[in-house]
């Protein structure tokens, strides 16, 4: 014990009195004589190695008790244990920020378009609440193509210049390592590259002609509109207008609300489940609005073919929206169809209405489908695990990504690329199959002519089961922790 501190090592290494103590290589702040002193270092990352220095050069051996050889040679001892872990530490640091260099890279765009555009906007739900929106679509010109246009240094990137990956920066970055633990831990390091990671998306640049579908989407607990980016940007590349919400319920990893103040995960007032969907339903249904998009939009929008969708907790929220909108707006049917990726439909509060009479086109990793998830017409894709229907796996190496799955399921087997290209072309055909059917409540023709559409799809397997103790509450997972 030095000035309070207690070094835990192997026994052998311990004065006889101190052998009590279990074997460990942490550093403890619980000592008698750190007892409430808010100002000691809680960190190997925060320990200065001065202050070990001085505490030794200051040791009295003249009062040392006839065991006082061991215990300078314990000071001695802790001395270098510190010493090496804090250089492991270092060196771990300087590994992991070079393990990232390049990364991620922007994946090239596998659809019709190869260039998609993103604007950013505010929409208005229940109680004139507003949720901020990124919109991805298909734009003009080639990926490469630059544009002229007004902008200033505070406002960010200039229109047609390449959008960030992360919105707000580094506070976005650290949000999502907040949701992982990286940030309490001082690893948040580990996620600060994706702050100036690019998008490959062009910031207000011209949309392309045409009359594109519209898919608003919902991201899932602990999520936010940037973290699935490179998956939807290339769902947009499809000929798609995808409209992601961030939502405002406290499940999102950090939000700016409409005055400017931060809502970072689990902010208070704190909502029950049922509120959360329901203040999302209302959020993802006020995104389907045509007022309360960009203009420039709203000319290649086709808003007879409007469509919600969703990843994990974000798929019981569009079942909710898809089921409020087709109450509420009976002449137009609410949206036409849903498409969901891992939809967590566990969660779902048992007082909402969760049967909506659109067609549901769901996409499950492997271990969804281990699990019983089944919603509508569901195809699993071959060895993808959760974080595969956001851009988790494209963040850093897949040599470090997969390790990482044992922890969070960040990375399945298959190559993440694949995936989302073999998702992305999946949710196009669906809405072209949905779209060319008249009466879009024939659900088994819908689910017919979709079996015979993604038969080319090599990763998709379809695993539609109908029975209805296949799609009971209980054997479907309830999303624990984050998306992240």
């Amino acid at each position: 014990q030095v000035s309070g501190w207690s070094l835990l090592s192997p026994p052998s290494k311990l004065p006889l009195q101190s052998r009590k103590h279990p074997t460990s290589t942490l550093i403890s702040c619980a000592g008698p004589r750190n007892r409430g002193r808010s100002s000691a270092p809680r960190m190997l990352s925060e320990i200065d190695p001065a202050q070990l220095t001085s505490m030794i050069s200051e040791f009295d051996p003249s009062q040392l008790t006839s065991d006082g050889l061991s215990r300078l040679e314990f000071l001695r001892q802790t001395a270098l244990s510190v010493g090496v872990l804090a250089g492991g530490f270092s060196a771990f640091r300087i590994g992991a920020a070079l393990s990232v260099v390049g990364f991620p890279q922007v994946p090239a765009l596998k659809g019709t378009f190869q260039r998609v555009g993103v604007k950013y906007t505010r929409v208005r739900g229940e109680k004139g609440r507003s949720c901020r929106v990124k919109i991805f679509y298909p734009a003009e010109g080639r990926a490469d193509t630059a544009e002229a246009g007004a902008g200033t240094a505070e406002a960010g990137p200039k229109s047609g210049e390449e959008a960030p990956y992360c919105t707000d920066g580094r506070q976005t970055s650290d949000g999502m390592a907040g949701l992982v633990g990286f940030r309490q831990a001082g690893l948040s390091f580990l996620l600060a590259h994706l702050a100036d990671a690019p998008s490959g998306c062009a910031l207000d640049c011209k949309p392309a002609q045409g009359n594109f579908p519209l898919l608003v989407y919902s991201h899932g607990m602990g999520g936010n509109f940037d973290m699935g980016t490179y998956f939807l940007r290339q769902i947009a590349s499809f000929g798609i207008v995808v409209a992601a919400v961030e939502h405002t319920d406290g499940s999102a990893s950090r939000t700016v609300l409409e005055n400017g103040s931060e809502m970072a995960f689990g902010s208070f007032p704190y909502l029950s489940r049922s509120e959360q969907l329901q203040r999302r339903a209302a959020e993802l249904i006020a995104a389907a609005q045509p007022l309360q998009l960009p203009e420039a939009l709203r000319a290649v929008i086709n808003f007879d073919s409007v469509y919600v969708g969703g990843h994990s907790y974000g798929g019981p929220a569009a079942l909710v929206a898809a089921a409020a909108r087709s109450k509420t707006n009976r002449a137009s049917g609410g949206f036409k169809g849903l498409i969901l990726h891992d939809p967590a439909t566990g969660m779902f509060a048992s007082d909402l209405d969760m049967a909506p009479s659109q067609p549901i086109f769901s996409i499950v990793g492997e271990q969804y489908a281990k699990m019983g998830v089944r919603c509508g017409a569901t195809y699993v894709c071959e060895g993808s695990f959760h974080g595969n229907f956001v851009d988790a796996p494209l963040w850093a190496p897949l040599w470090v990504m997969r390790p990482l799955s044992t922890v969070i399921p960040a990375a399945g087997p298959t190559d993440p690329l694949a995936i989302h290209e073999s998702a992305a072309s999946a949710a196009a055909t669906f809405i072209s199959v949905v779209d060319a059917q008249q009466d879009a409540k024939a659900l088994e023709q819908i689910e017919r002519s979709l079996r015979a559409e993604l038969a080319p799809n090599l990763l998709l397997n379809d695993i539609t089961v109908r029975k209805s103790k296949a799609s009971k509450r209980e054997q479907t997972p309830a999303a624990t922790g984050s998306d992240v």
